[in-house]
């Protein structure tokens, strides 16, 4: 039987995990010092005594170089945040205000993590900060694997804690709770809007004046109108006063029944009831709760087989005859081959398909009109090969020779226009692509076109050609080709003497 470990050995085992999770975590290297990486400069970090040793201020993101998940959670964070550079602090950007740090958002991550992991939600608070932290490096690093884990800023982390109102204890977040004022003439207001009675303002007020830590109000007991809106900020105003709670009596007189000849109309007595109108509520109704998330022991639609959780090969055996959709492709041009900018090009292959986060090196390769690029992922590792053109089998068995098709297709077209290589070189200068060789067109033509014209069928043909004055002053000329059998023009060629340098060269061509 195998004995405990004793205190000592159990202790020392506790510290090396703890240091190899610090050291994981860590976030600068060891040239730069970890208080300075610690001074709060955007005004939201908590105090430094309440922190951690390798916690650090948002700023230090961008003031010192960090290490490589430094340098990942930092260009994440300069891409996707809509005001880079425009606050002091992340946290106020709208990528973070309307994205990140919202109810909504925090409890649609933390259910899909619980639908995920089979685990009920049974810490609110808790499962929404952490949501926010799961939506964070999901969308500013993208997913970086089982067990990899990074420290996020002090100030993102202090400002996703979840403190309660303090008259409807509901846990929000920061940017949905209000500091419950400490201005005087506005204290007694607030404490009277946000209680039905007396006796409720009495407990309230000994809960305000007894508490250590500052005490908040959640938006819901503040009408629309108490807040200055714009498209990226939602601020309470200065004098604003929470919706009372408190609902007045109102007494509805009726209109005194007429009466016949002289007669006065009856007085009400002082002590006669009237029936009281239901009065309007004053405080704002609540917003229906949101849909929950379904857990995971709920059956798996169709449409979500692919992307929510992989099936055990009991329930594939259950639905045997279902298949994920086959992929489809609309609108693709009829054109075998299409013109693609190179900075589009290099966009496209820079994007790793394996990891979301990943950045390929590029390696490319040029043959005449073929081009071939080497992708390998900086982060992943993961090498793959792209090629704008297919391989030709040849009669040559050495795995050396790679005969592009887009090479043939190129020469086949200019010997059969003929356009010949100069002009079709002069043509793809001016317009912006690769040229190819004399001597790669020459060999592609003579080992692969000719012999195949050569052992085709047999192609009767007859031309003419024509100048634009007699003599040997012509300008222009022109030629048909025309098939002898059929009469249809097969080739048409328009030639100006500047292309041969004389008039007279024009008719030997």
């Amino acid at each position: 039987m195998d004995e405990f470990p004793t205190m000592a050995v159990a202790s020392e085992g506790v510290e090396k995990m703890r240091a190899k999770e610090e050291k994981e975590q860590k976030m600068f290297p060891p040239s730069v010092d970890q208080e300075k990486a610690a001074e709060c400069l955007c005004q939201h970090c908590p105090p430094r005594s309440t922190q951690e040793t390798a916690d650090y201020c948002c700023s230090s993101l961008f003031t010192f170089t960090p290490l490589q998940k430094g340098i990942l959670l930092r260009d994440g964070l300069a891409s996707k945040m809509k005001e880079f550079g425009s606050h002091p602090c992340i946290i106020l950007d709208p990528f973070f205000v309307n994205f990140i740090m919202t109810e909504v958002a925090a409890k649609s991550s933390a259910q899909t993590y619980s639908m995920l992991m089979g685990e009920p939600i049974t810490d609110i608070p808790r499962s929404y900060r952490y949501g926010c932290y799961r939506l964070l490096v999901a969308t500013a690093m993208g997913h970086l694997g089982k067990g990899v884990r990074v420290r996020l800023p002090s100030c993102f982390v202090h400002a996703t804690a979840m403190p309660d109102c303090v008259v409807c204890s509901k846990s929000r977040l920061p940017k949905q709770l209000h500091t419950f004022t400490s201005k005087a003439r506005l204290r007694e207001q607030w404490m009277t809007a946000l209680t039905n009675d007396d006796s409720e303002k009495a407990r309230l007020d000994i809960t305000l004046r007894t508490a250590k830590a500052r005490q908040f109000v959640c938006e819901d007991h503040f009408a629309e109108e108490s807040f200055d809106i714009t498209p990226n900020s939602r601020v309470l105003k200065v004098n604003a006063i929470p919706m009372s709670k408190r609902v007045s009596p109102t007494v509805i007189y009726r209109t005194p029944t007429p009466t016949v000849g002289n007669s006065p109309p009856p007085t009400p007595s002082p002590s006669a009831s009237f029936p009281l109108l239901s009065s309007t509520p004053v405080a704002r109704p609540r917003p229906p709760p949101l849909p929950s998330l379904r857990l995971a022991v709920a059956p798996i639609p169709p449409c979500c087989r692919c992307c929510c959780k992989q099936e055990t090969p009991t329930e594939m055996k259950k639905d045997a005859n279902w298949k994920p959709p086959s992929p489809t492709t609309h609108n693709l041009p009829e054109s075998k081959y299409l013109i693609v900018s190179k900075d589009s090009l290099v966009r496209l292959l820079k994007r790793c398909n394996s990891c979301p986060s990943g950045q390929n090196n590029l390696e490319f390769t040029e043959n005449g009109h073929a081009l071939t690029c080497k992708c390998t992922c900086t982060t992943c590792g993961v090498v793959f090969n792209w090629s704008n053109s297919d391989v030709l089998k040849t009669a040559n068995a050495s795995p050396k020779e790679q005969l592009k098709e887009i090479n043939i297709d190129m020469c086949v077209g200019s010997a059969v226009t003929a356009v010949g290589t100069a002009r079709l070189n002069y043509f793809l200068n001016a317009v912006g692509l690769s040229k190819v060789s004399t001597r790669t067109f020459h060999r592609h033509k003579n080992d692969y076109l000719l012999p195949a014209v050569e052992h085709g069928e047999t192609l009767q043909v007859a031309g003419d050609g024509s100048f634009d004055s007699r003599g040997y002053s012509a300008e222009w000329c022109r030629y048909f080709l025309n098939d002898a059998v059929t009469g249809e023009a097969l080739v048409y060629v328009l030639m100006n003497k500047k292309e041969t340098g004389s008039s007279g060269t024009l008719e030997v061509l």
